[in-house]
């Protein structure tokens, strides 16, 4: 039990650690418009030197929270600023008389992801007064004029000049993912006041958590457990919808690291699942675009989903009949061959495979015809990969043959087919292909990586005086010669 002296004790030391806390924002803040100001004025045609960059981030640590900044800075994460108790002080200086301090605090006090911060921050969105220079992220900077020797200038960033409001901009961008230069935010937050209930704010969660680079597994599963405490629905979106793909807020997690792991198991009804499969009672909060109806069909498609029984067939069919996505799509028709099963999956499968309009979705079944059931389907699958002789440079089904069959689990099977097409004259003339433009060379060398998988050793190193000889006319018969030789040595079971 604490008494009446303990309380007023540990009053005076929360009121302390406060003031402290404070000082401390205050006073790590104010000399740093000065000195960014100096590391401006030394840049060289606006763009930054990389040990500018690295004071920079030492200056603004939490700059590394924003994503694109961190990757353009291409550097390790700095000190961990601010954390939970510098917020008290941060807020305060939201309203500083300062403009450059309400510019800082707005940027740091948004990588500690507080609900209640975003209406703070959006006071300041009219906020005209002068902001300290920032660095800004170009995606597409690919030269530059360089300065002198020595410089080690980085083209991916350069100096801009902005206001305070643009400060705030980017703060809520990253708490909410939302550009209110564009839109009204008083409009936006009568919607999402209630922010555990929407989609952008666990997508925004999980990006900050990412800023620091791979996320430890405790760090993933601390999400986990907060997405599986919420109401059934919010679950079901959550789990649904957030993204784990390459390009997308969790595609930098490795996937034996995934969010989500394991079949599907939410806690609502199957029947809300089916609804939602149908495109009924969608979540209003959700912009329906193609990326997201993608999301959704291919977790409901996915091992294991509830949906995936053979009643629910039709359902399949006419969702498939409707759906324009082509990973989508992809999805669609296999867990159809599955649902389906035996040789009335595998017909349709096949029937897909040539009349798909969609070269990637007829790309897509053919790999899950190999993924399948190789040892029935090596006939089809090879008939297919000589179908079509086109020499565009597009990817094509004989692309994504060879490189399934580099794909583990490696078999005989796999490494029988993938040598008799090899060898088959037939493919001579992709495998000797000049690189005259971009994608010439990809049968080359995806046939070139599955059978250096199948060896377990290079019979041919990737981009090698070897392979250029493939494609020089004075040496590509030989060449050919001598790589085929190890093909069959190969496929024979006999390796030099």
């Amino acid at each position: 039990m604490i008494g009446p002296l303990s309380s007023l004790a540990l009053c005076i030391s929360l009121l302390s650690l406060e003031a402290g806390a404070s000082v401390s924002a205050q006073g790590r803040l104010e000399g740093v418009p000065k000195r960014v100001e100096e590391l401006e004025s030394r840049a060289v045609n606006s763009l930054p030197r990389q040990r500018d960059v690295i004071e920079l981030a030492s200056l603004e640590p939490w700059l590394t929270y924003y994503p694109n900044w961190r990757d353009g800075a291409k550097m390790a994460r700095s000190e961990a600023w601010p954390r939970e108790n510098d917020a008290p002080a941060l807020r305060a200086l939201l309203v500083s008389d300062q403009p450059a301090l309400r510019a800082l605090s707005a940027e740091a006090l948004a990588t500690l992801g507080q609900i209640e911060d975003i209406p703070r921050l959006a006071r300041l969105l009219s906020d005209e007064a002068a902001a300290p220079p920032f660095l800004e992220y170009r995606p597409y900077a690919v030269a530059y004029l360089p300065g002198k020797k020595g410089d080690d200038l980085c083209p991916m960033l350069i100096w801009k000049r902005g206001r305070v409001r643009d400060s705030a901009a980017r703060a809520l961008d990253l708490l909410t993912g939302m550009d209110f230069r564009q839109r009204s935010f008083a409009d936006w937050w009568k919607e999402n006041a209630i922010a555990k209930d929407r989609l952008w704010f666990w997508r925004q969660r999980a990006r900050r958590m990412l800023s620091a680079g791979t996320p430890r597994p405790d760090m993933l599963q601390q999400l986990r457990e907060e997405i599986r405490r919420q109401p059934p629905e919010t679950e079901a979106k959550m789990r649904l919808l957030l993204s784990e793909s390459s390009d997308n807020p969790l595609g930098e997690i490795d996937r034996d690291q995934s969010l989500f792991q394991g079949p599907l198991a939410l806690r609502v009804s199957d029947n809300r699942l089916l609804e939602l499969f149908e495109g009924k009672g969608l979540w209003p909060d959700v912009v329906w675009d193609e990326e997201f109806e993608t999301r959704l069909i291919t977790r409901l498609c996915q091992t294991g989903s509830p949906l995936l029984r053979v009643e629910n067939l039709r359902v399949l069919q006419e969702r498939l009949s409707r759906t324009t996505g082509w990973i989508a799509r992809s999805a669609l028709i296999s867990s159809i061959g599955a649902l389906m099963g035996g040789d009335r999956g595998t017909e349709y499968l096949r029937t897909e495979a040539i009349h798909e309009k969609e070269l990637f979705v007829r790309e897509e079944v053919i790999r899950e015809l190999i993924r399948r059931d190789l040892s029935g389907n090596s006939t089809f699958i090879e008939a297919r990969f000589f179908a079509d002789n086109d020499f565009s440079g597009s990817p094509d089904v004989k692309q994504a043959i060879l490189q399934e069959l580099g794909k583990p689990p490696l078999s005989p099977l796999k490494r029988d087919l993938l040598c008799r097409l090899v060898l088959d004259p037939r493919l001579g003339p992709f495998l000797t292909r000049p690189s005259k433009v971009m994608g010439d060379d990809m049968w080359r060398k995806y046939a070139i990586w599955s059978l250096n998988v199948h060896a377990g050793r290079e019979l041919m190193s990737p981009s090698s005086e070897e392979e250029y000889a493939l494609t020089k006319p004075d040496t590509s018969k030989k060449a050919l010669t001598d790589f085929l030789a190890k093909v069959q040595d190969l496929k024979n079971g006999r390796q030099k």
